[in-house]
């Protein structure tokens, strides 16, 4: 089996940690001196399998001098970019390859991948169905575009650079695409049912969907056996409950990888709550009690609420999210038993993650807040997560604006105790949030996401999907102009395809936001 091999290169620099990044760098076989025309560097080439912390520990050392290179295969690839990548292909060779890259087993059939790599996120589930890929013909016949379901494999292994991991199966991919069906009827084949949304203001068939469960044409139950034990009959009915029961548990779509600028913060999220809902034995062994509650604060728009969605995707976990200010009631005791219903369930369909949105809404320091009913709400939350303990895999999160409104005693340890700022993006953040929205963009050559970044400083990442969509409507009211009493008009396909985005439509957007013209 081939080795994940990262090379490091860097140059003589005038850095006082100069000695100890030599010396580090000597205790690898593959350490050399070469004789550059930018004068002398260093270089050492690492295995993922068996030096992964001299190779973090040096990269740590060298990665802010000027000319440092970090190298996969071959490629430069930024080192951030690539850890996750890393970190999988260990643990895929740890685990054996058949075990881990086809994902987790234990989970319902609707969530396991089609394709044998953890960063590929398409299934047979209608909501992330390779389905998803093609056009209906007049006939209303499906067809698959398999060209387009490659391409989209392509990209989820370019943006993750799971594409340099030596277990990437490529063949065993191009083999389940190509035994893809290429035609869905739905009128001949009841597994399928038409899929039906809005377009042009009509709502019409769009495409087509798996049939669910639910949507089976009722079927005559089918005669008792002349005999059966009293026992097998308790059992058909339990085993049946707790189908029901997985197949309502709520996994958001969200994974770790769509979202940008917050690598630091998703590191601490997973070393102090996926991981303890993963290896528990850890813990256990330690004797050391895990973060149960996570209180995540900072401005509007960046990304808290998509991090406790993707900490729930990653662990397999039910979902729960609550509007704190929609979940206060007037009514005497009526806050207090919608909390209760809400850790009831989240209990019920453990793992769970509850996510409290604007949690100082429902929490407010009691000695501030001049309503009975408001310090009853603190007293029963805090008293139902002090019972966390006895309630299985359940993880808080609350999210704020304001953490000083926040009640004190929420943020002992026990309850949310693990506290995160999630700020503005830095410059590279900027730059891979916008790389993550306009993935799906046709954008032209001249657009230049690192000068975009430049230009956008103290933006969240809402602001910047927002500056996404904006130039996207630019681009479509080139071609469209529409007034109060115009029709709409009937583009054709082959002219909605030569529509792309260009740099003057980001800039343009850009201009609009500040309110002002500018020459970037």
């Amino acid at each position: 089996m081939r080795f994940l091999m990262m090379t490091i290169l860097f140059p003589a620099s005038i850095s006082q940690n100069l000695g100890e990044a030599i010396a580090l760098a000597r205790q690898e076989k593959s350490y050399a001196e070469l004789q550059t025309s930018d004068g002398q560097r260093h270089s050492v080439t690492y295995s993922a399998l068996e030096s992964v912390e001299s190779y973090r520990a040096l990269w740590a050392l060298v990665r802010n001098w000027k000319g440092s290179q970090h190298l996969i295969d071959g490629v430069e690839v930024p080192y951030e970019s690539v850890q996750e990548t890393i970190d999988c292909y260990i643990e895929g060779v740890r685990m054996s390859q058949k075990d881990w890259c086809w994902g987790d087993a234990t989970q319902s059939a609707a969530y396991t991948p089609l394709f044998p790599c953890r960063f590929i996120p398409i299934s047979e589930a209608n909501h992330l169905g390779w389905f998803q890929y093609g056009s209906l013909n007049r006939e209303k016949i499906f067809i698959v575009d398999k060209i387009k379901l490659r391409q989209r494999i392509d990209y989820y292994l370019e943006k993750s650079n799971a594409r340099f991991c030596p277990l990437l199966d490529g063949a065993r991919i191009d083999d389940i695409v190509r035994q893809l069906p290429s035609r869905i009827d739905p009128q001949k084949d009841d597994q399928w049912i038409y899929k039906q949304g809005w377009v042009k203001g009509r709502f019409q068939i769009i495409g087509v969907e798996k049939r669910q469960a639910s949507n089976r044409p009722a079927q005559q139950p089918a005669a008792a056996a002349p005999t059966r034990s009293q026992t097998k009959s308790e059992n058909r009915s339990n085993q049946s409950e707790a189908d029901l029961v997985m197949a309502e548990r709520d996994i958001p779509l969200i994974h770790y990888h769509q979202i940008g600028g917050l690598d630091s913060v998703i590191a601490q999220v997973r070393e102090n709550v996926e991981l303890p809902l993963k290896m528990p034995q850890l813990f256990t062994h330690l004797g050391i009690t895990p973060h149960r509650g996570i209180l995540l604060f900072g401005p509007p728009g960046t990304g808290k609420t998509l991090l406790a969605k993707a900490l729930a995707n990653e662990c397999h976990a039910h979902f729960i999210f609550v509007n704190g200010p929609e979940l206060i009631s007037k009514w005497h005791g009526e806050t207090e038993a919608n909390l209760r219903k809400i850790f009831e369930e989240a209990k019920a369909k453990a793992p769970s993650v509850i996510l409290f949105d604007e949690v100082d809404a429902l929490t407010p320091d009691r000695d501030q807040v001049t309503l009975h009913y408001e310090a009853v709400a603190v007293s029963q939350l805090l008293s139902l997560m002090d019972g966390l303990v006895d309630r299985g895999n359940v993880i808080v999160v609350g999210t704020t604006n304001r953490p000083q409104s926040v009640d004190a005693a929420l943020k002992r340890p026990g309850r949310l105790d693990l506290q995160l700022e999630v700020g503005f993006p830095d410059k590279a953040g900027r730059e891979d949030i916008l790389r993550i929205h306009t993935a799906g963009m046709p954008l032209r050559s001249d657009v230049d996401l690192v000068r975009l970044a430049e230009l956008t400083p103290e933006f969240s990442g809402a602001e910047l999907a927002s500056l996404c969509r904006d130039a996207g409507l630019l681009c479509i009211r080139e071609r469209i102009t529409i007034g109060s009493q115009d029709l709409l008009p009937d583009l054709s396909d082959e002219e909605i395809a030569l529509m792309t985005v260009g740099q003057e439509h980001f800039l343009q957007a850009l201009n609009n936001r500040n309110g002002v013209s500018q020459n970037y």
